[in-house]
């Protein structure tokens, strides 16, 4: 990628909504490559069972039901193959997951995700259900081994994913300016982190998977309580706290005098970044009992939770959150918890 310009994603689309698409129309948001893997671990740890395998196929699931949309890697019995697989390499590239190939990533953007990336891809090309094992030899490498599968090549549902997931809508209002994003033969990078375009469905189909599984007892960074009304309560916690724990890894700065102070840093962390917008209602820093910040995103529990993480640095302070449905979003309540003698 060394010497590619910057308007590598000039046909992505960034709303000033804080809703992105990129070139084939599907929502997206930017994270960090480290970020996700924060976030990762800690939600991971907050269940009984491992969760490799429902992310690998949560991103062979939401790829698939792009790419088999998409006319330009569409092929036919006999010819348009190799044009197809060069089109899904391109696509590997521009949204940062790292070099898919034949049986190898180069310089993998997450070795699960990448991997579920890649089984979509081969899948496509072969046109049949495969199952994949893979070696990460280093950071930077990783081979990957397909074997045929049973049963027939019928296309994933969309995801029945609880309702607080979020809510999918397309970039509107002034379109925003690409983000300045650094690429180099490792990836692209904003500012100094590596980072990466994902698909607002590998959350979709992650969190679908999630609902029913039983939780571990595990801290969530600061009490969160969760409106009677709302479905999977359990799971929404875990990826709150997962969210807030990924946050607090970060040495983000977050300074606020006044309630107007959040608007910098939420078009920053947020909109700018694909993960919708935020309002500030009200605010401790104004004499209120609690802030209350109103949520409208693609990905509601992650910004649920890095709110959590962000309210907390910023007053210095432990921190108890109330979440509900509210309007066409969510709002959370964060507050000092308070001491009963």
């Amino acid at each position: 990628m060394g010497g590619e310009p910057n308007g590598l994603h000039h046909l992505f689309s960034f709303g000033s909504n804080g809703y992105h698409s990129d070139d084939l129309g599907h929502g997206c948001v930017l994270m960090g490559t480290v970020e996700f893997q924060h976030f990762w671990n800690a939600l991971d740890a907050c269940f009984e069972s491992p969760l490799g395998r429902k992310l690998i196929y949560a991103a062979t699931d939401a790829e698939e039901l792009i790419i088999t949309k998409a006319d330009r890697f569409a092929y036919g019995r006999w010819f348009g193959r190799r044009r197809a697989e060069v089109a899904l390499q391109h696509r590997s590239v521009i949204m940062g997951w790292g070099r898919i190939q034949t049986d190898a990533i180069s310089h993998p953007a997450h070795d699960a995700l990448s991997v579920g990336f890649s089984l979509a891809h081969k899948e496509h090309l072969v046109g049949r259900r495969l199952n994949v094992d893979w070696h990460q030899h280093s950071a930077d490498a990783i081979t990957t081994t397909f074997k045929p599968k049973d049963g027939e090549m019928t296309a994933p549902l969309p995801p029945r994913s609880p309702s607080w997931s979020g809510r999918r809508g397309t970039p509107s209002g002034t379109n925003s300016p690409e983000p300045e994003l650094d690429v180099r033969e490792s990836g692209f990078f904003l500012g100094e982190a590596r980072s990466m375009f994902l698909p607002v469905d590998v959350f979709h189909h992650l969190f679908a998977v999630l609902a029913g599984r039983p939780t571990v007892a595990a801290s969530t960074s600061g009490d969160v309580h969760v409106v009677e009304s709302v479905d999977e309560p359990a799971v929404l916690k875990a990826i709150i706290h997962a969210a807030c724990a990924a946050f607090e890894r970060t040495n983000r700065p977050i300074y606020v005098q006044s309630a107007s102070d959040w608007d910098g840093h939420f078009t920053v962390h947020f909109t700018e970044r694909g993960w919708g917008r935020v309002e500030v209602e009200q605010s401790v820093l104004d004499g209120e009992q609690a802030t209350l910040f109103y949520v409208e995103s693609p990905v509601v529990p992650f910004v649920l939770g890095s709110l959590v993480g962000m309210w907390k640095r910023a007053h210095g302070k432990r921190v108890e959150s109330t979440v509900e449905p509210y309007k066409n979003g969510w709002r959370i309540a964060l507050s000092e918890p308070t001491v009963d003698y």
